[in-house]
């Protein structure tokens, strides 16, 4: 996996509301593509409550990706051999999306639109 890749596409997050978004800007730029986050919140109807899984899906469609939307286990992640976007619930009351690159020497590759690139375990990540 390419690290300087990573740090120079993946987006931060500018407010609480826009995790979904920066997950998704960041995929477009992963893959050498180029949008804004404003126009990201209009396709995927973002509101100050955040995104719903249905508006990101929708607004990946729009934009070109051939997105769908599944529930997932660990192996199947560890499995999937491209980039996706997961939702998460922190602390079991806080929504989230978070981008996982790969798996790669027993570690997620992990971007964290509130805090960054990192790496997450299996337990870390269940």
């Amino acid at each position: 996996m390419n690290l300087k890749q990573l740090n120079k596409s993946f987006v931060l997050q500018h407010d609480q509301s826009d995790c979904g978004v920066a997950c998704l800007l960041s995929l477009i730029q992963y893959y050498q593509g180029a949008n804004a986050l404003e126009k990201l919140r209009e396709l995927s109807g973002t509101t100050r409550q955040g995104t719903t899984l249905l508006g990101l899906y929708q607004a990946a469609n729009q934009i070109g990706f051939n997105a769908q939307g599944n529930e997932a286990d660990i192996q199947a992640i560890v499995d999937h051999k491209a980039p996706l976007i997961l939702h998460v619930v922190i602390e079991e009351r806080l929504q989230h999306y978070i981008v996982c690159y790969g798996y790669e020497n027993g570690v997620f590759i992990i971007g964290d639109p509130a805090k960054g690139l990192s790496t997450y375990s299996k337990e870390d990540l269940s």
